[in-house]
C-alpha cells in the first residue's frame, strides 16, 4: 500500500471501498475510499480510533454520507482484496 499522501490521495476506484448496510433503511451501501481515507481506515497504530474517526469525517465531508452510527460495515476492500470487517 502506498503510504505517501501525495497527489494520488484523492484517487478513487473500486479497489478501495467499504461495504455495509444502512441501519435505518436496510439498504446496501458501498462507499469508495480515496487513498488517504484507506490509509486512515486500515491504520494499526495506537490511535486507530482517531484515524477511523478522521476517515469518517473525510468521507462525510466528501460525500455527505455519515458512517458512524448509521452504517454497519460488513467488509472492506483494499487494493482489490475484500475481507470481512472485524
Amino acid at each position: 500500500m502506498n503510504t505517501d499522501i501525495g497527489t494520488d490521495r484523492y484517487v478513487i476506484s473500486d479497489d478501495n471501498k467499504i461495504t455495509g448496510t444502512h441501519l435505518a433503511t436496510g439498504y446496501s451501501v458501498e462507499i469508495l475510499l480515496t487513498n488517504q481515507e484507506m490509509i486512515l481506515a486500515t491504520s494499526k497504530s495506537e490511535t486507530l480510533n482517531d484515524e477511523w474517526n478522521a476517515m469518517c469525517f473525510l468521507v462525510h465531508r466528501r460525500t455527505g454520507q455519515n458512517i458512524l452510527g448509521e452504517i454497519q460495515i460488513d467488509s472492506i476492500t483494499q487494493n482489490g482484496n475484500t475481507k470481512d470487517f472485524h
